[in-house]
Protein backbone atom coordinates (compact mmCIF):
# COMPACT_ATOMS: atom_id res chain seq x y z
CA UNK A 1 0.00 0.00 0.00
CA UNK A 2 1.58 3.53 -1.19
CA UNK A 3 0.15 6.94 -0.21
CA UNK A 4 0.41 9.19 -3.68
CA UNK A 5 -0.51 12.14 -5.08
CA UNK A 6 -0.27 14.55 -1.40
CA UNK A 7 -1.70 17.94 -1.61
CA UNK A 8 -2.14 20.35 0.68
CA UNK A 9 -5.19 22.49 -0.34
CA UNK A 10 -5.12 20.87 -3.84
CA UNK A 11 -1.79 22.44 -4.38
CA UNK A 12 1.85 19.68 -4.33
CA UNK A 13 4.39 21.77 -2.38
CA UNK A 14 2.14 24.54 -1.92
CA UNK A 15 3.62 28.12 0.39
CA UNK A 16 2.73 30.79 2.09
CA UNK A 17 -0.89 29.15 3.84
CA UNK A 18 -3.12 31.93 5.44
CA UNK A 19 -5.60 29.04 6.81
CA UNK A 20 -5.42 26.38 8.39
CA UNK A 21 -4.68 23.27 5.35
CA UNK A 22 -6.80 20.40 4.52
CA UNK A 23 -4.74 17.56 3.50
CA UNK A 24 -5.69 15.12 0.49
CA UNK A 25 -4.04 11.95 -0.96
CA UNK A 26 -4.12 8.87 -3.32
CA UNK A 27 -3.66 5.24 -2.77
CA UNK A 28 -1.94 2.18 -4.77
CA UNK A 29 -2.40 -1.04 -3.72
CA UNK A 30 -0.80 -4.55 -5.85
CA UNK A 31 -3.84 -6.31 -4.38
CA UNK A 32 -7.51 -6.18 -5.38
CA UNK A 33 -10.34 -4.38 -3.35
CA UNK A 34 -7.70 -2.58 -1.05
CA UNK A 35 -9.40 0.26 0.29
CA UNK A 36 -8.16 2.78 3.35
CA UNK A 37 -9.67 1.69 6.94
CA UNK A 38 -7.58 4.42 8.95
CA UNK A 39 -4.95 7.28 8.71
CA UNK A 40 -2.16 9.41 9.97
CA UNK A 41 -1.51 13.09 9.57
CA UNK A 42 1.84 14.46 11.31
CA UNK A 43 2.55 18.10 10.72
CA UNK A 44 5.55 19.48 12.99
CA UNK A 45 4.61 18.20 16.62
CA UNK A 46 0.85 18.01 15.74
CA UNK A 47 -0.24 14.27 15.30
CA UNK A 48 -3.79 13.04 14.44
CA UNK A 49 -3.09 9.31 15.86
CA UNK A 50 -4.78 6.72 14.30
CA UNK A 51 -8.15 7.69 12.97
CA UNK A 52 -10.17 5.09 12.24
CA UNK A 53 -11.71 6.45 8.31
CA UNK A 54 -11.80 6.02 4.92
CA UNK A 55 -11.96 9.62 4.24
CA UNK A 56 -8.82 10.95 2.00
CA UNK A 57 -10.27 14.17 0.93
CA UNK A 58 -9.23 17.41 2.60
CA UNK A 59 -8.64 16.14 5.88
CA UNK A 60 -8.34 19.38 8.22
CA UNK A 61 -5.41 20.31 10.48
CA UNK A 62 -6.78 21.10 13.83
CA UNK A 63 -3.06 21.82 15.72
CA UNK A 64 -1.67 24.60 16.49
CA UNK A 65 -1.24 27.73 14.52
CA UNK A 66 1.32 27.30 12.29
CA UNK A 67 4.27 29.64 12.55
CA UNK A 68 5.01 32.10 9.38
CA UNK A 69 8.19 31.99 7.35
CA UNK A 70 8.51 28.20 8.74
CA UNK A 71 8.70 25.30 6.23
CA UNK A 72 6.89 22.27 8.08
CA UNK A 73 7.02 18.43 7.03
CA UNK A 74 3.98 16.40 6.61
CA UNK A 75 3.69 12.34 7.17
CA UNK A 76 0.19 10.51 6.36
CA UNK A 77 0.39 6.80 7.10
CA UNK A 78 -2.37 4.68 6.04
CA UNK A 79 -4.05 1.11 7.13
CA UNK A 80 -5.94 -0.78 4.83
CA UNK A 81 -9.03 -3.40 5.22
CA UNK A 82 -6.62 -6.24 4.64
Amino acid sequence: LKVTELRIDSRANPIGLDVAPRFSWKLESDRDNTVQAAYRVQVGTWDTGRVQSDVSLFVPYAGPALQPRTAYTVKVEVWDNH
